[in-house]
């Protein structure tokens, strides 16, 4: 009669140690404050930036096979207690803070280029946690950056920014050839399954069914 509350222990403490290895930090994953550890991205993603400047934190990565650039950038929300941001005003700040991928700040802005944007709107992206399937509001955006000196040199580029509480998120993905918003969708949600298995008590603006 004990084998089967022996076999039911040994089958809780295997699937917390499971919990407690997936909710583990990985050490290899870059920080970026105040938003904390970034998601693990394949070994051809190599790190390129990161700095701070301003209120702003940012991280840059680069493919080394396609030379495609995957930007984070980080800041703390000044909101009065109670209050929400509203992601649509987070529009000017995505479509200027990485152009062609790179942070503006260092330079000090960069010139002699156009933005044309494409897509701009507040969408939901779905998510799992350890209670079931979750969506929370992103703000999605895609953009053209035009040189307008050199020809051939356009870029593409596709992002998404979020509000965790009272701190803003922005990825964006970048490249000189035409591109889908799979990776930055895939980034997005990433960090999202990141931040609600860290503080599991915070909960999204909606909850879907399991």
């Amino acid at each position: 009669m004990k084998q089967p509350r022996l076999m039911r222990t040994s089958l809780v403490l295997f699937f917390v140690a499971v919990w407690c290895v997936a909710s583990a930090p990985d050490v290899n994953a870059e920080q970026l404050p105040p938003f904390g550890e970034l998601p693990s991205l394949g070994k051809q993603w190599k790190l390129h930036d990161r700095g701070n400047a301003f209120k702003f934190h940012w991280v840059v990565l680069t493919n080394a096979e396609t030379a495609d650039v995957l930007s984070f950038a980080s800041y703390k929300l000044e909101l009065k207690p109670g209050k929400k941001q509203n992601l649509i005003y987070l529009a000017d700040t995505a479509h200027e803070i990485f152009p062609g991928g790179q942070p503006v700040w260092p330079s000090g802005g960069v010139q002699g280029f156009s933005i044309f944007p494409i897509r701009n709107a507040v969408v939901k992206l779905e998510f799992r946690d350890q209670t079931g399937r979750r969506d929370q509001e992103a703000l999605e955006y895609t953009f053209i950056r035009v040189q307008e000196q050199k020809h051939g040199t356009n870029q593409m580029a596709h992002g998404y920014a979020v509000a965790f509480d009272d701190v803003a998120v922005f990825i964006q993905h970048t490249s000189i050839k035409p591109i889908t918003p799979e990776l930055v969708n895939d980034t997005a949600i990433k960090l999202l399954e990141i931040h609600y298995r860290r503080v599991p008590a915070s909960k999204p603006e909606s909850r879907s069914t399991p």
